[in-house]
Formats: C-alpha cells, sequence, structure tokens
C-alpha cells in the first residue's frame, strides 16, 4: 500500500490524473477524448494547491475550501 503522505506534487497530479481518466472513462464513449481534458484538470488542480491544501490532500484524499472551488473551475475548463 503507497503512503500518500510522502507523495510529492507530481506523484500526487498523476493519482489526480488517473482518478480524473477512471470516471471519465465510465462516462464516456469511444471516440471521447479523455486523456487530454484530464491532463489539463490534474495540472491545473495541483498548480492551484497552496501548500495547505497540499498537506491537507495528503492526508483526506479530498478537495477543500477554496481548493474545491478551484479544481471544480478546472474541470468546467478543462473537461466538460
Amino acid at each position: 500500500k503507497v503512503d500518500v503522505k510522502s507523495l510529492s506534487r507530481d506523484q500526487i497530479r498523476m493519482r489526480i490524473l488517473d482518478a480524473c481518466m477512471y470516471q471519465r472513462g465510465k462516462e464516456a464513449d469511444e471516440s471521447t477524448d479523455i486523456a487530454t481534458g484530464c491532463h489539463c484538470y490534474s495540472r491545473k488542480v495541483v498548480a492551484a494547491m497552496t501548500e495547505a491544501d497540499f498537506e491537507a490532500y495528503k492526508v483526506t484524499r479530498r478537495f477543500e475550501g477554496a481548493l474545491r472551488t478551484a479544481a471544480e473551475a478546472a474541470y468546467e475548463s478543462c473537461v466538460k
């Protein structure tokens, strides 16, 4: 099992990317390019993370407060 608390920002970005790809893969049809949108989304979410957001995410694995708002905006601009 992976110790999430020891992950780097890039490793967290990859986990967010994987979660996006998994979720979008269940919803999208075969002709939809989900990779491009999910890459954009994961980059924007991690870029929006303050150090406090980053540390909190490693504990809760959730987007809280302002980071949730930033994640929703990133999703709308990149994936939808």
